[in-house]
């Protein structure tokens, strides 16, 4: 199924990439580890009366054993649903995949148990669920085939998804995937929509590996809605109308997600992509901040206009009409977002900007008989519209501002075809302007099938914009597209496979507007938790100096006080309490400390009056930094002293959250973060007590910590939190001076994830 090109990729490794995704490296395949697992096997012959242990006691149906996955708990083992072979209808899936918390000892993985190309399965809509892996299955369904809100760590692996013909319109996206993070897409085939068969709106951390992604009347595939921190390798892209791959795009300001609101698409490295008979531009840049294509190799693309593309991103406030929609947009811009409350009709929308975009040593060739429309390039002059008045963005918006094209050979045409530059690219601009680009690129002066090609060293990129620190390495490993085109060459058809025309997709239905999952936003609470009524609301919050707000250079006392504002959109009156006190530990926060009277006395009576005044109480609790860093700074602990300390620490918890849910208040607790990893102790300036041997050991009992809290909250109904799989204690972006407490931008971002889960009982 796989071109022979892509078997070059599974024998090295493309991109020395230093960051890491969620505990993985971004440009080798999801390590899932050895996981803990239950196995469920499904077989078109089994029983829903069986227990599924084996093939012989397999369940009729998915959905019967998606059934025994505890919903809206952290999972305690994992489960493995073997799908024997068969095809299944939609009565034997669920209606609705939501809320299954796996983790990384215990995901959810559905496998199809005799491997690729035996277990068909219907469309899968899924949302709010964590660590879910899909194996070697087929979606094969003539409509959208799969859809993930909300999710987080997800993987999708070797399996086929087709929608159906773009010119039936059956299906709008093959794969849609939004409001998530960590999500991994490998060795799929992925195929069959008249829009995208892949949209990511608002998805951060993840990869997207050696996937066949075709048969789409859009773009093969884009990341747009403030995604960020993706590596594309390896990919080929092909059979699509737009174009191949972009960065951004166009997106309604209140499905994004904060503090990913100003730019469309953030830190993306494509690299090593095979992308042909594309009628659009192979590859575009709408919006895009650090951008990254490099060593790509385009083959017969451009026939509508132009082979590569840097124009804007589009915002507006769209599909959410009347006030309530506009005070979203608005909050996001108060919170520094780019857009307005505008509705776009066709010309007002904010224009979104590109920084720092880097084209370099790609190969476009498009052989004799096969040339781009009407140009190279499509690069959009500045813009300083009425549309962009308190916009927040730049005045005037750019699309080349350090936009780089550098390196690469472009056998397109002849010398009559225009560059296609506007007016961007002037000759007073030292990155891109006529002559560079001219002079640092073979624009039909090398054939690339025959003439040595010479690659150009690419800059790292720099970093001055408020969301956490990308990878600023654009250091590339191994490389294909110099050695490999004729071989590329040799796998293609003769034929260009036609899309959907352009007056065909003009006429098609508008898309359909999504519910979206980002703050402000409300949406159904989790099982379990019972919503809050309408009006004011009491918060109290508990905690330490990461509570009480030390180094918050913004003067506005931690997180507190910005969550506030973000509730008063939806429960106008209501007040927070913040009780946090730096150096206080859990034994603090009961008792008192240092003269200071409890906080959990102090919440139980705040909470108390609010409710005998009828109004809905939230406790927020963030506790156990200083208790971990005091265990190794005054003591030389052995496995029964870290032990000791983990049964106290297990004992306040309960005593904590007992007495919070006693008084009447819906309890959400924070999982708390690596602190070994913090620069403070990896510099080693302020703990001398703590040897690097403990540090290790500190690493080891936060995860143990961390347990005792998602088990805690399980029997007290609450909700958590996570700060472990988070960088804003480790990226200088979110970090003051001290390396220990975030800044302003880490208060920001900390608010916005305390939210995301307050809106699940808003």
């Amino acid at each position: 199924m796989r071109c022979r090109w892509l078997s070059v990729l599974t024998l090295v490794i493309l991109l020395g990439y230093a960051g890491r995704v969620g505990g993985q490296s971004p440009n080798t395949p999801y390590d899932m580890g050895a996981p803990q697992l239950t196995t469920l096997y499904v077989s078109p012959s089994g029983d829903d009366s069986h227990d599924g242990s084996t093939p012989e006691q397999a369940l009729r149906s998915i959905d019967a054993a998606w059934r025994l996955i505890p919903m809206g708990e952290p999972l305690t083992t994992g489960y493995h649903i073997r799908i024997l072979p068969g095809t299944y209808t939609p009565q034997d899936a669920p209606n609705y995949w939501e809320s299954r918390y796996g983790t990384f000892e215990h995901p959810v993985i559905i496998e199809a148990a005799n491997g690729p190309d035996t277990a068909y399965l219907p469309s899968i809509n899924m949302a709010d669920s964590r660590y879910i892996y899909f194996i070697n299955l087929n979606l094969e369904i003539g409509a959208d085939a799969f859809h993930c809100e909300r999710c987080d760590h997800l993987l999708l692996r070797g399996n086929t998804f087709v929608g159906a013909d773009p010119a039936s319109y059956n299906a709008q996206e093959t794969i849609k995937v939004n409001q998530s993070q960590y999500v991994f897409v490998e060795d799929n085939d992925i195929s069959g929509a008249w829009d995208n068969a892949v949209d990511f709106v608002a998805v951060q951390y993840g990869h997207v590996l050696n996937n066949r992604i075709h048969e789409a009347g859009d773009w093969c595939m884009y990341l747009k809605g403030g995604s960020a921190y993706f590596y594309v390798a390896g990919n080929e892209f092909y059979h699509c109308g737009a174009g191949g791959f972009t960065a951004g795009q166009g997106t309604g300001f209140q499905f994004m997600t904060p503090p990913f609101i100003q730019y469309e698409a953030y830190d993306m490295k494509v690299v090593n992509n095979f992308i042909h008979d594309v009628q659009g531009a192979g590859l575009g840049v709408k919006g895009g901040y650090n951008i990254l294509y490099a060593y790509n190799t385009l083959v017969r693309v451009g026939e509508r206009s132009h082979v590569l593309e840097f124009t804007f991103g589009e915002r507006s406030c769209d599909g959410q009409p009347g006030e309530e929609g506009r005070e979203h947009c608005d909050q996001y811009r108060e919170a520094g977002g780019w857009g307005n409350n505008a509705v776009a009709d066709g010309t007002n929308f904010v224009r979104i900007p590109n920084r720092n975009v880097y084209i370099y040593n790609n190969i476009i060739y498009n052989p004799v008989g096969y040339r781009s429309g009407y140009q190279q390039f499509e690069i959009f002059g500045a813009f300083d519209g009425a549309e962009q008045a308190d916009s927040g963005v730049p005045s005037p918006a750019r699309t080349d501002d350090n936009l780089q094209i550098r390196g690469n050979v472009i056998w397109n045409g002849d010398e009559t075809l225009p560059l296609g530059i506007d007016t961007a690219c002037s000759t007073e601009n030292p990155t891109c302007n006529p002559t560079q680009l001219t002079t640092d690129n073979a624009i039909n002066t090398l054939d690339p099938l025959t003439s040595a090609l010479q690659n150009i060293a690419i800059p790292d990129f720099t970093w001055d914009t408020p969301v956490p620190q990308g990878d600023l390495s654009n250091a590339v490993g191994v490389v294909i597209n110099q050695t490999d085109l004729g071989e590329m060459l040799n796998t293609l058809p003769s034929e260009v496979v036609e899309a959907p025309p352009d007056e065909v997709l003009a006429a098609a239905e508008p898309e359909a507007v999504l519910v979206p999952t980002a703050p402000f936003i409300p949406a159904a609470p989790p099982a379990g938790i019972t919503p809050l009524p309408a009006g004011p609301i009491t918060i109290v919050a508990l905690g330490d100096s990461l509570t009480e707000g030390a180094e918050d250079d913004a003067g506005l006392g931690g997180y507190p006080a910005r969550l506030l504002k973000m509730v008063e959109t939806s429960h106008p009156g209501s007040t927070i309490l913040n009780l946090g006190h730096s150096g206080w530990n859990s034994d603090a926060l009961i008792n008192g400390d240092q003269g200071l009277p409890s906080q959990l006395v102090q919440a139980e009576e705040a909470i108390r009056t609010a409710v005998a005044q009828g109004q809905p109480a939230v406790a927020l609790v963030w506790i156990g930094s200083n208790d971990l860093f005091y265990l190794y700074e005054y003591n030389n602990p052995d496995a029964a002293v870290e032990q000791a300390d983990l049964e106290n620490y297990s004992r306040n918890l309960d005593t904590i959250l007992g007495r919070l849910t006693d008084a009447g208040a819906q309890v959400i607790i924070a999982l708390l973060d690596d602190q070994s990893l913090r620069p403070v102790v990896t510099r080693g300036e302020v703990f001398p007590g703590t040897s690097m041997a403990e540090v290790a050991q500190m690493s080891e009992q936060v995860k143990h910590y961390n347990k005792v809290i998602r088990e805690t909250a399980v029997r007290y109904g609450a909700l958590v939190v996570d700060f472990y799989n988070t960088i804003i204690f480790t990226s200088s972006a979110t970090l003051a001076d001290d390396g220990n407490h975030p800044n302003a931008t880490g208060y920001d971002i900390i608010a916005a994830l305390w939210f995301n889960l307050l809106k699940d009982v808003l």
